[in-house]
């Protein structure tokens, strides 16, 4: 099996958890810093080749009424040109309050949360586990 990555995507930022080979655990990455949408693309088509990545996970930030915002149709846009750029196949996986959640995490071991890629990093972790959860077999 081929792992998994998972991305929490920012227009500045990019939080990326990677799965082991087997697809059980995840670890946190460190953040990617993107200047636009072409370098974040690439960037992510870097790291999955330099990972053996087999698919990506793009967290989907909904509006809390389920619905689709200007940011999710960002999301949106960058998956399809991950997926272009990559050939791998890309999976939207609801993230909604990852990043509350993320400062949580961070707080409750002993971190403050002003560091922002400490934040991201933590909500693609959390949400690539909760699509790993949902998703076993």
């Amino acid at each position: 099996m081929r792992r998994l990555i998972g991305i929490d995507y920012g227009r500045k930022r990019l939080g990326i958890a990677v799965t082991d080979p087997l697809g059980i655990t995840v670890q946190g990455q460190p953040t990617l810093i993107a200047s636009g949408l072409d370098d974040a693309v690439s960037q992510v088509a870097d790291f999955a080749g330099r990972h053996a990545v087999g698919a990506i996970v793009i967290g989907l930030p909904l509006n809390m009424n389920g619905t689709r915002g200007e940011m999710a149709k960002e999301v949106e846009r960058f998956g399809q040109a991950v997926e272009s750029v990559t050939g791998m196949k890309v999976t939207y996986w609801d993230e909604r309050l990852t990043s509350e959640q993320a400062k949580a995490v961070l707080q409750q071991r002993g971190k403050t949360s002003r560091e922002r890629g400490d934040i991201d990093r933590v909500a693609a972790c959390l949400m690539l586990e909760s699509f790993l959860r949902a998703n076993q077999t």
